[in-house]
């Protein structure tokens, strides 16, 4: 559950991100598929790298027992307790009490495991760790030996802000024996803020009363002063090897500037030649004595209070910080790319209302193709109105309803020319062509035995149609008398047609007789093939609107014309 919490923003961002890329941003699909093949790359990635972090963070930690560790709901202090912690802890690691929990910590390496241990198993508490750096100058021989000490923890202390974010309160307890034997506590904890140099003087109370003050009280000034005078040493003694060491500049770790120092006057065992007697013997000539009575320190529980108060969130907190901060930034490129969505469409719309406003509709196939297309926008946009518009478009941006009325206008404002008459192409007349010497004996105009199957084919090649005359004409060569053809022309034409009438229903409407003579060949007729040609009968369909009616027409040539034409009811 631990890794998944700590893997889970990358998989909740790159969804957000695939949706953005195939929902909203106006990508070709080949820039889709290539934005969806990083982000899982990159997602895969970053996911292996934090599992593996998580993992070497639990193996790094495991050494730590989680029932050392405060409760996720615990409410007071955590005091990570550094330095000489020995001296309060005695055989104890953990020391709970009301006002706060503290956690020993053996060396600077633990320190930034623990650290890292608390930001994995409890981060809704890391605003409420302070580091406090226990130092008692009596149990030190070697002021040199001391102070690399005090650098190992400065960088220790550097390191622990990659796993306690913001400015992570550091502040010290140094305790010292009195300065005589007949020692009365009644003042417990001396302390100085930073950025303060009067000190105060805690006991109980919640308020610390100024040193200035509390020497200046008759009750037992003698002992106050020799105190007085004692605290000013192990100040000195603090500044000289811790105060310079925590805020030098120029070194690998960050300057450390304390929030509070507390000095506490109580007897404990010492270490004899130490380096605060030497101090001490600089200062006075006097070394103190190492005869000091073995008693068990109290821990600086009243001085919780004054530390600096750091607000920060909760797990729960900061996770919904954290999926409001990416919806937020989702939203803001969604409704981002749904105005560029929505600016492209106004302006293919525009694009297409302008070339259609262009063209004056002659010819008019090309504004007619422009209106089509306005009309394919305005059945689109419609329907996205009434059935919602893609998601790319939404967000609040959707301009189609804007846009419908302009189109409608437009489409309304012209209309094609109707298309022209159609032209009815009438085709020529069917005609068939008969040999008259097929038909008739020569000079005759009376049909000859063997003739029936050639008018038979004829009659079955035309046929009648309404609106249509069967025209039966009769042609000669120019042997002979031209009247006399003329004549044998039309009598063989009338013969044709008395045919035709007696072997079908036809109406003798239909059809009407002509006779030309020699006066249309269709070849020359000074050979014999061509006066063959030219004696023929011709039976053709002429359009006429009142054909078929219950009549026949003969038509015989007179003076001055070619044929006459003969009507017999």
């Amino acid at each position: 559950m631990r890794i998944l919490s700590q893997v889970w923003p990358g998989v909740f961002s790159a969804t957000l991100a695939l949706l953005l890329f195939w929902g909203f941003w106006p990508l070709s699909r080949g820039s889709q598929w290539t934005l969806t093949a990083l982000v899982v790359v990159l997602t895969g990635g970053w996911i292996f790298w934090r599992w593996r972090r998580a993992c070497k963070l639990q193996e790094a930690a495991s050494e730590f027992d989680d029932a050392r560790l405060p409760p996720e709901s615990y409410q007071g202090a955590i005091v990570l307790a550094c330095g000489d912690s020995e001296i309060l802890f005695r055989e104890l690691h953990v020391r709970e009490a009301q006002q706060g929990w503290y956690l020993r910590i053996p060396d600077p390496e633990h320190l930034v495991l623990m650290a890292q241990r608390l930001s994995v198993a409890r981060p809704g508490l890391i605003w409420r760790v302070s580091v406090m750096m226990t130092v008692a100058p009596e149990h030190h021989q070697d002021g040199d030996e001391f102070m690399q000490k005090m650098h190992a923890w400065r960088r220790a202390i550097s390191l622990c802000h990659h796993w306690l974010p913001g400015e992570l309160p550091v502040w010290g307890c140094c305790y010292v024996n009195p300065p005589d034997a007949d020692y009365a506590s009644d003042a417990r904890w001396f302390t100085r803020l930073a950025g303060n140099d009067e000190m105060q003087i805690w006991r109980d109370s919640k308020v610390g009363i100024p040193l200035s003050d509390w020497g200046a009280q008759p009750i037992s000034r003698q002992s106050r002063f020799s105190q007085t005078l004692w605290l000013n040493g192990a100040v000195a003694w603090a500044e000289s090897r811790i105060f310079c060491v925590f805020s030098a500049t120029g070194s690998d770790a960050r300057p450390i500037i304390p929030c509070l120092w507390i000095w506490h006057l109580s007897p404990f065992a010492v270490r004899a030649n130490n380096d605060w007697q030497r101090n001490v013997a600089n200062i006075t000539s006097l070394v103190p004595s190492n005869e000091k009575k073995e008693g068990e320190l109290p821990f600086p529980d009243p001085l919780l209070s004054v530390l600096p108060v750091r607000s920060g969130l909760s797990r729960v907190e900061r996770q919904c910080g954290l999926v409001g901060l990416l919806l937020g930034l989702f939203l803001v490129l969604a409704m981002l790319a749904s105005y560029i969505n929505n600016q492209r469409l106004i302006r293919n719309v525009s694009d297409h209302l302008q070339l259609y406003e262009r063209l004056i509709g002659e010819p008019a196939q090309p504004k007619l193709l422009a209106q089509n297309r306005l009309r394919a926008d305005a059945l689109l946009l419609d329907e996205w109105q009434r059935e919602g518009a893609p998601v790319r478009y939404s967000m609040g941006m959707f301009q189609g309803g804007r846009l419908l009325p302009l189109i409608r206008t437009a489409v309304n404002s012209w209309a094609p020319p109707p298309p022209p008459a159609p032209v009815i192409v009438q085709s020529a007349p069917d005609t068939v062509r008969l040999d008259s010497m097929a038909l008739f004996d020569t000079g005759k105009a009376k049909l000859i035995e063997g003739s029936t199957k050639i008018l038979v084919e004829a009659l079955l090649n035309i046929k009648a149609r309404p609106g249509w005359l069967i025209v039966v004409s009769g042609h000669t060569d120019n042997t002979g008398d031209a009247r006399a053809n003329q004549q044998l022309s039309l009598k063989r034409a009338e013969a044709v047609r008395d045919w035709m009438l007696a072997t079908s229903d036809v109406s003798p409407g239909c059809f009407a007789v002509q006779g030309y003579g020699a006066s249309r060949p269709v070849e020359s007729n000074d050979t014999p093939e061509g006066r063959k040609l030219n004696r023929r009968v011709e039976i053709s369909l002429v359009p006429q609107a009142d054909a078929c009616q219950d009549r026949t027409e003969s038509t015989s040539p007179t003076e001055g014309e070619d044929s006459t034409l003969i009507k017999e009811n």
